[in-house]
């Protein structure tokens, strides 16, 4: 391996070289006379002068101004390297030593080249003639694989010039030949170049053959390549562009194509050696460094095509270094693969080839019929030598073929002998099965008739289906018990259509589905079925005659043993109209018994109020929704209005039931707010026909409450106050603890006046403690421990005519307190407060008339700048305007203003403050929310709630006392 490691630091050397030349500076003019002249190399007697930026013309190059710069040539064909894109300039005399002008012809032995201009002195001026492989081919003045320029050289002294310009090999391969040599010259070159591509299309066309006929990748591989060979030497020795494209359309193909086509044979050299060494499996690593360099030379033709940089210097060298690196595979390989001895041949003479033309090309070495057909010959003769390579390769296979022939038929005979011991057991096994048979004959009849015993009895329907292409009909296994309940003996043969399906409730979709669904599984997979099964009815109605009878069904297809579904499917059903209604009549029950249980948790008074406030709300609603639509519908601010009344209204009725714990009928009023509201988004204001369906809904619910309090539990009221005897024993020992002052508002008798006050009247601690004693349900699903409410100066009873305007205040305060003031008990905790929540209620009587409620809380506070933000996002505030928090603050009382991320059960919707305002302002009450700015926390400020009401609605308990009750 170290002798290869230097083996390619040589030629990394030599192409590093590539540019470099070797002149001198002498003039020597060529000598002729009447001799014939065959190929006269004039490389020596040249003088060239390197024209790096394209500037000269003829007229300066044969002024004399330049000659300082002419070098003459040691070389018979001068070398200037590879992709060099300057001009040379070559000047070159001919001596005529006869006595008479002589027609010579100079022949360019180098077809690559893009452009060689003559310049011939002809009467003072200079006549140029340019050829070369971007010059279309019809103007040359021979049909000649090289451009010929012919000249008359007149007898003395005559000197020319040559301008060459190339991307390919700068290179002046100039021979001067006679005319008669030339037409030898050619005749003798054209029989050689037969031989040589006959050899090569023989070849290809061989390997071809062979590729077809045994299907072959690696033969195909390697006709590939022979024929990429043959492309490019086509083109190299300009035959091409002789016989195929002399018109120059396709001139591109002459210069940036040829340069590609090396590259292609690269990746079509390196794909067949990869397959033909088998080297994916014998030398991994090794088929890894083909695999780059395929990438490098796919790279490298993208180069040629989009940017040419240095392309075909990176052509070269990969030659080279492909060539080095199949011949290295190739004698490793051949230790353990004969055919990969020829491998090595071929690629040795191919590099031989290659090394002479890419050194002489660069200048290395001089000028020789090796260095012009060494590469040319070295591959005629590798895609000979891998022709035999690839014949000794099918000579093995041929002998391991043989080999593993023999192996089978050995194989065979031994399979023979198998087979006739296992002739021997099947005919033994054959007997014991006819027995078998016998006995499962029997067996089958057994359990047929045990099977029509069981459809004959059984109490359920069995109707197997059967699809016969145009029809689902009943098949003859189908059940006694389906044939009495439809009515018919004999089912077999009708269609289950209309001997079933169209005697039941189903519609014509439904039954569509039921043929889509059959249609599209039978004789499909099974797992079709398990995708389409849901669509079948499960449930359905059945009349026969007069009667409606309620079917269970049951859909299963028949499978076979490849897990198919076959043409027939099993339908089963269960007349379960009598479970219907025992389930029916067991959920009412069950339903009116928790009805009857939430209604016992209410004493009779409280809960009459709570009728009578559902009533009054109820009432309140259809009478808006009963307003007349044409008169909505022409004011949309009326419509408007309406729907925002009825809004509010369903989210206190929900507060307040939710409140006593009726789930259902509280789900049945948000259901309703949800459409309301949806309305309201869409700018409508005509409620839609399901919220009428919603709305009778909880009517219907309503009496159903009604009919169970004052039908079923007997549960009228009446003014009568019922007193526990606890209460009276105590307000007896207290009168008998002292003896009564003379005074008749003495304390003792203030505090009984007081208590039994309270017996048939309500202060705030009474009525709170009635109308807020379902919190535990609430705090619980919120997961927040129950808050404790006290209350200051509570010496006021509240009259009826106020007690429903106040449910409504406290159900939304409370409510909205709960969810969204308190924080979470671990939130509590971190900020030191106790984890169950305080709320203060205080009672305040003013000068003019008025009481003052007053509500606040020890939770979070209100969060100022989300407020801000939200009130800002719907234009209710201006952002260039300064407002106090107390003006912030009272913003939450507008109509449907929430903070919340989201709308729940509970809250979130905004709708409760406003509520409360409207509520206040129909009984001459008002509502204004003042904050702590001293107290504020984490971006939220302490509030407390004030409720203004007028003092006709309360009465005031004399010597009450002061300390705070709690509740």
């Amino acid at each position: 391996m170290r002798k290869q490691g230097y083996l390619v630091l040589f030629f990394l050397c030599i192409y590093s070289n590539l540019d470099k030349r070797a002149y001198s500076a002498e003039l020597e003019p060529i000598s002729i006379d009447n001799h014939e002249i065959e190929g006269l190399e004039i490389g020596k007697n040249l003088v060239i002068l390197e024209d790096s930026k394209r500037q000269h013309t003829i007229e300066t190059i044969a002024s004399g101004q330049l000659d300082h710069g002419f070098i003459r040539s040691q070389q018979t064909i001068p070398t200037m390297g590879y992709g060099n894109q300057a001009v040379y300039w070559a000047k070159f005399s001919i001596a005529n030593r006869s006595n008479k002008p002589m027609s010579l012809y100079l022949v360019n032995q180098y077809a690559p080249t893009d452009y060689l201009t003559l310049y011939e002195l002809e009467n003072g001026t200079f006549q140029e003639r340019t050829y070369g492989d971007k010059v279309p081919f019809i103007e040359r003045e021979l049909d000649y694989r090289y451009p010929v320029y012919k000249i008359a050289v007149p007898t003395g002294m005559s000197t020319y010039y040559f301008k060459l310009w190339t991307s390919s090999s700068a290179q002046f391969a100039i021979r001067i030949w006679s005319p008669q040599s030339f037409i030898k010259h050619k005749l003798h070159e054209s029989i050689f170049l037969g031989g040589l591509f006959g050899c090569c299309i023989a070849m290809l066309i061989y390997n071809f053959f062979i590729c077809v006929k045994f299907r072959s990748k690696t033969y195909f591989a390697y006709s590939f390549c022979i024929f990429l060979y043959i492309l490019f030497s086509l083109n190299y020795q300009g035959l091409l562009q002789q016989y195929i494209f002399r018109t120059g359309k396709f001139i591109w193909a002459m210069n940036q194509g040829m340069n590609i086509l090396v590259d292609l044979c690269g990746i079509a050299a390196s794909t067949f050696s990869i397959l033909f060494l088998s080297l994916r499996t014998s030398f991994p690593q090794v088929c890894k460094t083909f695999f780059l360099i395929i990438l490098i030379l796919s790279l490298n033709i993208a180069n040629h095509l989009f940017w040419d940089i240095a392309a075909i210097k990176v052509s070269v060298f990969m030659s080279l270094i492909y060539s080095i690196v199949m011949i290295i595979v190739g004698i490793l390989r051949s230790k353990t693969y004969r055919p990969a001895r020829y491998y090595s041949y071929a690629w040795s003479i191919v590099m031989f080839g290659n090394m002479a033309v890419i050194l002489g090309g660069a200048g290395f070495i001089p000028h020789s019929n090796l260095t012009i057909w060494g590469q040319f010959v070295g591959a005629a003769l590798m895609l000979l030598i891998l022709s035999l390579a690839l014949a000794d390769r099918m000579a093995l296979v041929n002998l391991e073929r043989q080999q593993s022939l023999e192996a089978q038929s050995q194989l065979q005979l031994n399979l023979l002998d198998l087979e006739l011991e296992k002739i021997h057991t099947q005919e033994l096994l054959l007997a014991e099965r006819e027995n078998s048979i016998k006995n499962l004959d029997k067996l089958v009849a057994e359990k047929t008739g045990d099977i029509r015993s069981i459809l004959e009895t059984i109490n359920e329907g069995i109707l197997p289906i059967a699809f016969d292409g145009q029809r689902f009909t009943i098949t003859s296994d189908f059940s006694t018990y389906a044939s009495q309940l439809l009515g018919r003996d004999d089912l077999s043969g009708d269609d289950i259509f209309k001997a079933f399906i169209d005697h039941t409730n189903l519609t014509s979709d439904e039954k569509s589905t039921i043929i889509a669904v059959f249609r599209s599984c039978l004789n499909e997979e099974g797992y079709i079925w398990d995708l389409n099964a849901h669509l079948l009815p499960k449930e359905l109605e059945l009349q026969i005659d007069d009667n409606k009878l309620l079917l269970s069904l049951d859909w299963s297809p028949i499978i076979d043993q490849n897990a198919n579904i076959t043409n027939r499917i099993l339908l089963t059903f269960k007349d379960f109209t009598e479970v219907k209604k025992l389930k029916d009549a067991s959920f009412k029950h069950t339903r009116e018994m928790k009805t009857i249980s939430n209604i016992l948790d209410t004493d009779v008074r409280r809960f009459h109020e709570f009728l009578e406030f559902l009533h009054q709300g109820l009432k309140s609603i259809e009478c808006f929704i009963r307003l007349d639509q044409y008169q909505i519908s022409k004011n949309r601010n009326l419509g408007s209005k309406v729907l925002r009344k009825v809004y509010r209204d369903l989210h206190t009725l929900k507060g307040i039931t939710r409140a006593y714990n009726f789930k259902e009928l509280s789900s049945t009023i948000h259901h309703a707010e949800d459409v309301v509201q949806n309305t309201l988004e869409r700018s409508e204001f005509q409620l839609p026909s399901e919220f009428h369906s919603c709305f009778k809904a909880l009517k219907k619910q309503f009496s159903e409450l009604r009919h169970i309090n004052y039908n079923i539990l007997k549960r009228e009221h009446h003014d009568n106050v019922t007193v526990a005897k606890q209460k009276l024993s105590f307000l007896v020992r207290f009168l008998n603890s002292a003896p009564l002052q003379d005074h008749p508002r003495c304390e003792k008798c203030a505090y009984i006046v007081r208590h039994l006050t309270l017996l048939y009247r309500d202060n705030f601690q009474t009525f709170l403690e009635a109308e807020l004693k379902h919190l535990d349900a609430l705090c619980h699903r919120l997961g927040k421990p129950k808050p404790h409410l006290t209350f200051l100066n509570d010496s006021y009873v509240i009259k009826d005519d106020i007690k429903s305007t106040m449910k409504v205040i406290f159900t939304h305060i409370i409510r909205n307190a709960i969810d969204h003031g308190i924080e979470e008990p671990l939130e509590r905790i971190r900020q030191r407060k106790d984890p169950k929540a305080r709320i203060r209620i205080t009672a305040q009587e003013n000068c003019d008339d008025t009481i003052s409620i007053i509500v606040e809380d020890d939770g979070r506070g209100l969060d100022i700048k989300a407020i801000c933000s939200k009130a800002m996002e719907h234009g209710i505030i201006d952002s260039n305007n300064t407002y106090s928090t107390n003006q912030i603050a009272n913003l939450i009382l507008g109509h449907s203003f929430s903070t919340a991320n989201k709308v729940t059960e509970v809250s979130g919707r905004g709708v409760g403050l406003d509520a409360v305002v409207q509520a206040l302002e129909l009984v001459d009450g008002t509502l204004l929310i003042e904050t702590h700015d001293s107290r504020t926390h984490e971006g939220h400020v302490p509030f407390l709630i004030r409720i203004d009401l007028p003092f006709r609605y309360f009465e005031r308990i004399e010597n009450q006392q002061t300390e705070p009750s709690q509740l």
